[in-house]
């Protein structure tokens, strides 16, 4: 449904049905208020671009705040993305650089996996420079963020934080991790 709302919405924008195809964009909105980034884009640029021919301008800067929050989602994504094969590769200075410009666009809000991968990915970084308090720090910032909900996230943090404690000689600790 959510799709062929979508779809409907760009024939109708087409035909310069316009408050007919925003009713159609709003409806897809409210069925799948989650939908993926690029939907998202897709739905609120069109929104914009309408509202901007119907010189309602209040409208279309409002559907281009959205647009510029769907758009920071998918900035941190590739940013995350681009650091989790720095950490692989343990390439710390283009790992940094690449969390670096995640900040800009990381905030509590952000998409739940997200956060605990930034969270994480500073944790390897701290590691390969090896300042194991903020190694630490950034590892526990991640597992307290999973709670649970994300086991496969928690089991690889846990994984990550107990290759860190051996390599700091912490192996105790680091032995209690592999417990659980």
């Amino acid at each position: 449904v959510f799709v062929s709302l979508i779809a409907l919405a760009q024939a109708q924008n087409f035909a310069e049905q316009y408050d007919e195809a925003i009713a159609s964009y709003k409806q897809a909105l409210t069925i799948n208020p989650n939908a993926n980034n690029y939907s998202l884009l897709l739905i609120h640029k069109s929104l914009a671009e309408i509202y901007l021919s119907q010189q309602k301008y209040i409208e279309a800067l409002s559907e281009l705040e959205q647009q510029q929050k769907v758009l920071k989602n998918i900035y941190l994504e590739i940013e995350v993305s681009f650091g989790m094969v720095y950490a692989k590769t343990k390439d710390k200075d283009n790992l940094k650089m690449h969390l670096t410009i995640a900040k800009k666009y990381y905030d509590k809000e952000i998409y739940f996996s997200y956060y605990i991968d930034y969270h994480a990915l500073w944790g390897v970084y701290y590691k390969l420079i090896k300042d194991w308090d903020k190694c630490f720090q950034a590892f526990d910032l991640a597992l307290s963020s999973c709670q649970g909900a994300e086991p496969f996230h928690e089991n690889s943090i846990l994984k990550m934080k107990a290759e860190a404690m051996l390599e700091a000689g912490r192996y105790e600790e680091a032995a209690n991790i592999y417990k659980t």
